[in-house]
């Protein structure tokens, strides 16, 4: 997620980027920056759905807390401050409760998916 933000804000700011890159790879780099810029809003959603689904990995993947809690108060930030991380996280729920509320799957996940989610939102919000 983090190249995309960065190919992003590349593209976003091409005339800086000429001062300091030479010019044969600007050339080289223009035709692609600009296609950057014209996919801007999913590029940025791409990115979002990366962040979402990665937070929700890290606590299973047996990384460090301080990792963790480093991480969760980054994404705070960004579902603060950027539109794109709530549809995310938004959408992310959605599919999970699509899955839990299936009829073939016991409603004790369903439950336990709910109080993660309140979990998740009272962590975010303090």
């Amino acid at each position: 997620s983090m190249v995309m933000y960065t190919v992003i804000d590349l593209a976003t700011s091409q005339a800086a980027l000429r001062a300091t890159v030479p010019p044969q790879l600007m050339d080289r780099l223009v035709p692609y920056l600009n296609k950057a810029q014209q996919h801007r809003d999913q590029l940025i959603g791409n990115a979002a759905t990366c962040e979402a689904m990665l937070t929700f990995m890290l606590f299973f993947s047996g990384a460090s807390i301080m990792f963790n809690i480093l991480y969760v108060q980054f994404v705070k930030f960004r579902y603060r401050s950027d539109p794109f991380p709530r549809m995310a996280f938004t959408a992310l729920r959605q599919t999970v409760e699509r899955l839990t509320r299936h009829r073939l799957c016991p409603p004790l996940v369903d439950r336990m998916f709910g109080k993660f989610c309140d979990l998740v939102h009272k962590v975010g919000s303090g």
